[in-house]
């Protein structure tokens, strides 16, 4: 990881150093809304992000990685084993397979 993406890292997340797990994500669509402000006429210029505008991303971040393995980790207790796995590992993993 280079300097400057290790500075841009610690300048999103600051923000969220003073704020408790529980109150740290903002209300939802807050990031969309941000954008839509920012970037109000839609052209092809640089926008620039200030600071605490930042936090959105990567509370946005985490939030999507959270769904992800949320629905991954669902996903997979409401699925059955399946016999093609028994054939993949083995006869010795039968047994633990059922």
């Amino acid at each position: 990881m280079n300097r400057d993406l290790s500075t841009q890292i610690n300048v999103m997340f600051k923000a969220l150093n003073n704020k408790s797990a529980a109150n740290a994500f903002p209300p939802p669509r807050t990031l969309a809304r941000l954008l839509r402000a920012r970037c109000a006429p839609f052209d092809l210029d640089a926008v620039a992000a200030k600071a605490p505008d930042l936090s959105n991303f990567a509370t946005a971040a985490v939030e999507m990685w959270l769904r992800g393995i949320h629905s991954f980790l669902i996903s997979a207790s409401l699925t059955e084993a399946s016999p093609i796995w028994v054939t993949r590992y083995g006869r010795s993993q039968e047994r633990t397979l059922r």
